[in-house]
């Protein structure tokens, strides 16, 4: 019993993996369609915004966006958010995250950035928003007035949420402590 306990408290203080779902590592793996624009300074949005190979990468943004379209729906479990890894900006604002569905949009998740080293920006959204999936859509805006930005990142991902997999490992964790304690009374009533 005392084991299990200790192995409990250990799933909930030990780092977890952040391993997930790559939805785009822009360097030609990609789940869906991509499409990319960006606006500089309150100009008609550029069909042709750079996106490098291994990064989106924009220049003097105002206002961005970065969609994509999936062939078929995508269901994340509720421990899953979404994250721009090694995002990076040199300026500061928000980036809004956009989910549909087959019948129109699931929920928008705001995040606000500053410059800074490169670091990840997580989108976090409840159940309801994960399942059914058809797109996502990056809207970026860039602070004071649509001041012109430069934004980069590396990936696009969905990741598990370090708390919920604790949680889950300590259920489990749980369960087998049940079983044991069933089967600990069945051998003592024989």
């Amino acid at each position: 019993m005392r084991i299990f306990c200790m192995l409990g408290l250990f799933a909930l203080a030990a780092p977890v993996s952040q391993a997930g779902m790559v939805i785009d590592d822009f360097n030609g793996t990609t789940l869906g369609t991509r499409t990319f624009y960006v606006s500089s300074g309150g100009s008609t949005p550029n069909a042709s915004a750079t996106v490098n190979s291994g990064s989106a990468f924009a220049t003097d943004v105002a206002f961005g966006q970065l969609t994509y379209t999936f062939a078929s729906s995508m269901n994340l479990s509720p421990n899953y958010s979404f994250s721009l890894t090694d995002f990076e900006a040199s300026g500061s604002g928000e980036i809004s995250l956009v989910t549909r569905n087959t019948t129109g949009i699931t929920g928008t998740e705001t995040v606000t950035f500053t410059d800074g080293p490169p670091s990840d920006l997580s989108f976090v959204f409840d159940t309801v928003v994960l399942s059914d999936i058809k797109s996502l859509t990056f809207n970026m805006f860039s602070d004071p007035f649509g001041t012109p930005i430069d934004i980069s990142f590396s990936s696009v991902q969905a990741v598990p949420e370090p708390t919920s997999i604790a949680l889950v490992s300590l259920a489990g964790l749980g369960g087998l402590v049940v079983r044991r304690r069933r089967k600990v009374s069945e051998v003592a009533a024989v």
